[in-house]
């Protein structure tokens, strides 16, 4: 968020019709994210046998489209045009503290999950949540 925040501030200073068309631009696709979260198939597969690493996990993080995405999305919209500084420092604190409590609940969702993670219904609901959720988020930025 900070590396994103620095780079597109010094582009709507430049180019202020920027900000708009990536505000629409990552809306648009985190409706399509949540589309194919919501349709998605179930796995047929069973154990893996080569479990995902923490470093996978860490450094996927930084390709992450869904997060670029809604990075960009949240400082195109709350990056306020006359108040970089601060609007930007209150954005990255925000969604800082978020990803800390997100993480934290996931971590311990996660272990309380992976029993039901086996049943195919179940996943299938988990995706319909996960991806109305998103569909919350995505109206809450326009709110």
């Amino acid at each position: 968020v900070i590396l994103i925040n620095f780079v597109l501030i010094s582009t709507f200073i430049k180019y202020p019709l920027i900000q708009e068309v990536i505000r629409i631009l990552g809306t648009l696709f985190l409706i399509y994210l949540a589309y194919k979260i919501s349709f998605s198939e179930t796995s047929k597969e069973g154990k893996k046998i080569n479990p995902v690493k923490f470093i996978d996990t860490f450094t996927f993080q930084f390709l992450n489209p869904k997060g670029v995405m809604a990075a960009i999305t949240l400082i195109s919209k709350f990056v306020l045009e006359n108040d970089y500084l601060n609007s930007s420092l209150t954005v990255i604190i925000v969604c800082s503290l978020t990803a800390l409590t997100s993480i934290t609940a996931w971590a311990f969702l996660g272990k309380f999950l992976r029993n039901f993670a086996t049943n195919n219904n179940f996943i299938k609901r988990f995706n319909y949540a996960m991806s109305l959720l998103l569909i919350v988020c995505i109206i809450g930025f326009y709110i």
